[in-house]
């Protein structure tokens, strides 16, 4: 594989545009918060493993930079451990962006902590495929530079009465104790690949749906909503498998049980 340089930016945004919270990305101003460095790879380079200098076009994510943001704000989570640490900042990760637009050889370039590095890198494993980039007309292997930010959660002082009860309507997007499935992550993967149908479409459809949905105070799942659409007949199926959902573990705020946002993708793929 021919591997090109690194470039140090594009998808180098200021701090907060990336954080662990699910909710839309406010800042469309994001053309003017990229900074381009192009820089040689220090990659030792062979015949079969050229670097280059220059680029004609750089790797884009489908639908650009803002589209990318909003992936990685919706699907980031802010791990329990490093809100217990109370850390904060930035995970700069570095990935291949393959000449099929794959995402390939994810490195942690500078890290924050152990299990906000890991967190950055299961979002970008989750990344669907890029445009690749391009260098002399011909699609080629580029190195993309994303730091992932991580912002301790704070607290809408409107949204907390005076004895610091939080109201039972509210509805948090990260708690410092997240929503579990019971059995945890595996098990609410296994429960829906169980329930969920192929749909009937004109065209084979592969890929993700990324749904949201509220694990209410007493563990039950609402509001189930698509945020990053794939077929309107996956769309729906997705939906259907998250009204079949058993009751959570409800996530808490300061020791009390919440109401919670929770992001969830679901993939259409052939086994």
């Amino acid at each position: 594989m021919m591997l090109g340089l690194l470039v140090l930016g594009l998808g180098l945004f200021n701090t907060g545009i990336i954080e662990a919270q699910n909710k839309p990305v406010k800042n469309l101003d994001l053309k003017a918060n990229l900074k381009k460095t192009i820089v040689k790879d220090s990659v030792n380079s062979n015949e079969n493993d050229k670097v280059f200098t220059e680029y004609e076009t750089m790797p884009q994510f489908p639908g650009g930079e803002t589209a990318l943001l909003d992936f990685v704000y919706m699907n980031l989570k802010y791990p329990e451990s490093a809100i217990k640490e109370k850390k904060e900042g930035k995970v700069f990760l570095r990935f291949v962006v393959t000449e099929t637009g794959e995402i390939e050889k994810i490195q942690v370039v500078r890290s924050l902590q152990p299990d906000c590095d890991n967190e950055a890198i299961r979002v970008v494993k989750m990344l669907p495929k890029f445009i690749p980039g391009k260098y002399s007309g011909k699609p080629m292997s580029f190195w993309y530079t994303l730091p992932v930010t991580f912002k301790l959660p704070t607290i809408d002082n409107t949204d907390v009465i005076l004895n610091q009860k939080f109201k039972p309507d509210h509805i948090f997007d990260v708690v410092e104790q997240m929503p579990q499935f019971p059995g945890g992550n595996d098990s609410l993967l296994s429960y829906v690949s169980k329930n969920l149908k192929w749909p009937n479409t004109d065209v084979d459809v592969f890929g993700r749906v990324i749904c949201r949905f509220i694990v209410n105070r007493d563990g039950s799942v609402s509001n189930p909503e698509v945020i990053r659409s794939l077929d309107p007949a996956c769309d729906k199926e997705s939906i259907r498998v998250i009204k079949l959902l058993p009751k959570f573990i409800p996530g808490k705020q300061n020791g009390q049980v919440v109401n919670c946002w929770y992001t969830l993708p679901v993939t259409f793929k052939m086994e």
